[in-house]
């Protein structure tokens, strides 16, 4: 439930809805790019939504491991260009779920640490909420590597939550949100390149939110 949770954040403490769209991560290896041999009684064609500001190269070779050429022969496009909320066929799905074996060494697995981690973090901040005072933040957020951030963990860099605590970081246009540990003040450096950043993340976290480039609008609720 937690990592059902963690896709969905606002189905915690209440039931779905009927028809409601739930999120539901399908690991690469469990989408089949050709149909041959496939039983098309027991397949389901899986589809893909482009977001805001995502092309073509970036869904067919970063996403899907797919060629441009393939997608869009696939989706019979005659030129690059795509547009937000467009639909892709990307290929087909066993309609039993995902084969033993097709999850493994997966992002999204039970066992990942990141997602370990998201909740540990979650449950810190709680914590603190009992005895401590809640404060927010918005404004303009960027991903960077410089600066120790280089790292496969949910932290970030931020003038006013203390060092090495938690805090919730907010996509409002996405409606998504992580909980990241504060591992430094943000570098004079990267204050030169826009003097309004408010907040720095490291690339994972910015996977989490589902930021497309290196700059988004971002919320930030810390606690002192």
């Amino acid at each position: 439930m937690q990592e059902l949770y963690f896709y969905n954040p606002s189905l915690e403490g209440r039931m779905p809805k009927a028809k409601e769209p739930i999120r539901v991560p399908i690991p690469n290896r469990a989408i089949y790019r050709y149909e041959d041999n496939l039983n098309p009684a027991f397949h389901i064609p899986v589809f893909f939504i482009v977001g805001k500001g995502q092309t073509l190269y970036t869904i067919s070779n970063t996403y899907f491991k797919m060629s441009v050429e393939q997608m869009k022969r696939r989706n019979h496009l005659t030129t690059d260009k795509i547009e937000e909320n467009q639909r892709l066929f990307i290929g087909w799905m066993n309609i039993k779920g995902i084969p033993p074996g097709k999850n493994d060494d997966d992002p999204d697995t039970k066992n990942n640490p990141i997602l370990k981690e998201y909740y540990d973090n979650k449950n810190t901040y709680s914590q603190n909420c009992n005895f401590k005072t809640e404060w927010e933040h918005k404004g303009l957020a960027k991903v960077t590597t410089q600066s120790g951030m280089k790292t496969v963990s949910l932290v970030a860099l931020h003038d006013y939550a203390p060092i090495n605590s938690i805090i919730l970081i907010e996509n409002p246009s996405e409606k998504k949100s992580i909980y990241a540990r504060v591992i430094g003040r943000i570098p004079p450096s990267l204050k030169e390149e826009d003097a309004n950043v408010i907040l720095v993340v490291s690339e994972i976290a910015s996977q989490l939110l589902m930021i497309i480039d290196n700059r988004f609008f971002a919320e930030v609720r810390y606690l002192k």
